[in-house]
């Protein structure tokens, strides 16, 4: 017995100095956690100015922002919540319940962001649409103009014109000249339609493929901050919590 007390004391101490050395070993991540999170708002609020509601095309990328955004944020409510109460400063109870419940408004926010992610996302469509179809309607009345325009000039006044341009115009028959101007219009308008085609169908693809990975990933970030909320508990009350 009297060796069992003669050793009480270096337990005592041993212990000590061991959660002395865990204390110091917790702080950084915590001091590491409370950094992100100042540079994850300050990075949000940059983004975010100016704000420019009501814009479908503004609302959809700053969804995107926020989502691409998040894991800085994650990551610093991770290390902030880091062994729950053990070795906290009194001044770190209010600020991890607040963080607590600011898991949960922005976890709802983040759900809040899907029907307006996918609304935005038809009506930006709709917009890219009336957008490319007035220019490629544009193009075609220019070609049609440019084909009444040839039908009125009399074939010497085209190979004048071609001439006062620098073009050689070789043909047996000079008459000829219209219906090989007439054929350069319609390739002209058969590749506007391509290409008309081609770009409605980028840009139909790069929406769709952004709507997709930004609203998963706010599904996917609002259930991750609700979690850590109700993980989180203990950082709220004992009364609260499951």
């Amino acid at each position: 017995m009297a060796n069992s007390s003669d050793d009480l004391p270096q337990i005592i101490e041993g212990m000590r100095q061991f959660n002395l050395s865990i204390s110091k070993s917790i702080a950084p991540f915590r001091w590491v956690g409370y950094g992100l999170l100042v540079l994850a708002f300050l990075s949000w609020v940059a983004f975010l100015t100016p704000l420019n509601l009501m814009n479908p095309t503004w609302e959809f990328q700053a969804i995107g922002g926020l989502v691409e955004r998040v894991p800085v944020l994650l990551l610093a409510f991770l290390l902030i919540f880091f062994g729950e109460m053990s070795f906290r400063k009194p001044w770190e109870r209010p600020i991890i319940h607040t963080l607590s419940w600011l898991c949960l408004v922005l976890g709802l926010l983040f759900f809040l962001m899907m029907p307006l992610g996918i609304v935005n996302t038809f009506r930006i469509n709709q917009q890219n649409a009336v957008t490319a179809t007035t220019e490629y309607n544009r193009q075609l009345e220019e070609a049609a103009n440019l084909e009444a325009e040839l039908d009125r000039a009399s074939t010497a006044d085209i190979l004048a014109f071609l001439e006062s341009q620098g073009a050689e115009v070789n043909l047996d028959n000079p008459d000829q000249v219209k219906d090989l101007l007439r054929d350069e219009i319609n390739a002209g308008r058969a590749s506007l339609t391509e290409d008309y085609n081609e770009l409605r169908a980028n840009q139909r693809l790069s929406l769709f493929k952004n709507s997709v990975q930004w609203n998963l990933g706010a599904l996917l970030s609002g259930v991750l901050l609700v979690y850590i909320w109700r993980s989180t508990a203990w950082a709220r009350g004992k009364h609260e919590g499951s």
